[in-house]
């Protein structure tokens, strides 16, 4: 009966050593965040328990799915947007937490900025305007970039733009 016992107690062991839920990576860096982009990215969620895992999100943060039903060994891939109201920092932490056993997090970090650099590419809104020119813009071979009517562009001394692609910027005589 001992033996039983304690074979009982090393099966549980055994069971539970590994987490219930893991995640990969646990932290998604956004990066340099151009104020009025929604980028997004993706982490994997593993889960070694039959249980449904709730997703939470922190403000400025969304996700894909906020809840799913998940068996012992599924992995779920979970798109993570950012969506920044202004100019800062913005570093979080997505929870995730089973309904059965166990939680983990997902760290996620975005520096969101008006300070334009590099290549360029995709539509530059008028709505967050005025922005910055701290070093060269690039609009590469094979590019297109739009700047929107009454977008405003300030140049840091020296500093150029340089159009090997295409670059299309919409104006009026009202909006400029």
């Amino acid at each position: 009966m001992k033996k039983l016992f304690i074979s009982s107690i090393l099966l549980s062991s055994l069971t539970f050593s590994q987490d219930a839920i893991v995640v990969s990576p646990s932290t998604l860096d956004f990066g340099n965040v151009l104020m009025g982009n929604t980028p997004t990215q993706t982490f994997t969620l593993t889960c070694n328990l039959d249980q449904t895992i709730t997703i939470t999100p922190p403000s400025f943060y969304s996700v894909d799915i906020t809840e799913i039903a998940m068996t012992d060994g599924q992995t779920q891939q979970v798109v993570v947007t950012f969506d920044p109201p202004q100019v800062g920092t913005f570093n979080a932490q997505v929870v995730l937490a089973g309904s059965t056993f166990g939680t983990a997090v997902v760290n996620v970090n975005a520096n969101v900025t008006n300070d334009l650099h590099g290549s360029m590419s995709g539509t530059l809104s008028a709505e967050f305007s005025p922005y910055e020119v701290s070093n060269d813009l690039i609009v590469e071979d094979g590019n297109t970039w739009n700047i929107e009517a009454g977008t405003e562009l300030h140049f840091n001394f020296g500093k150029q733009l340089i159009v090997n692609g295409i670059l299309n910027i919409n104006g009026s005589p009202d909006n400029m």
